[in-house]
């Protein structure tokens, strides 16, 4: 505490005064408008979530294997590992889903020759499905979907797989 400002940094008893009670009128003595305190926002009502403190349910996991380049430099790696998710959940989308997220404790982005990246779909129905779908573009069995192949830079192969979670 600073002795120059002795006030401050305590707590002194002090008597309190309440004001009187004062009326404003902001509309000279007419009534509200009807809508007062009403937003023209349209509001969506969500519905309801519940949640669960069960384990989670097992839903299928698209495993991808990317076998690095010699030479390989990590902004290379760090792009076309973007380029590959961002086309990949494109597609699952385009094939009803609801995207793909990354299971961060099941990857394994380690420097090494190689890097597993592990994704789930956020919608479960039919996520096996879509997610074979998906592998079976990596495998270059559907060709149809890709043209080219995505990490020509920096990845000399890939492989996917559908698991179970």
């Amino acid at each position: 505490m600073n002795p120059e400002f002795p006030k401050y940094g305590r707590t002194e008893d002090a008597s309190t005064r309440l004001l009187e009670p004062a009326d404003f009128d902001f509309f000279d003595g007419a009534p509200p408008p009807e809508n007062l305190g009403r937003t023209g926002t349209p509001v969506n009502i969500l519905s309801s979530w519940p949640l669960d403190g069960a384990d989670p349910v097992a839903s299928p996991a698209l495993v991808l294997t990317f076998h690095l380049r010699q030479h390989a430099t990590p902004s290379a790696v760090t792009f076309d590992l973007f380029a590959a998710y961002s086309m990949l959940n494109r597609y699952e989308i385009s094939l009803g889903g609801k995207g793909l997220v990354a299971d961060e404790t099941r990857s394994d982005l380690a420097a090494g020759e190689t890097i597993r990246l592990v994704l789930l779909a956020t919608e479960s129905v039919g996520s096996a499905d879509r997610l074979g779908r998906l592998a079976a573009v990596v495998n270059g069995q559907d060709a149809s979907v890709i043209n080219g192949h995505f990490g020509e830079r920096s990845f000399g192969g890939c492989e996917a797989a559908v698991c179970a979670a």
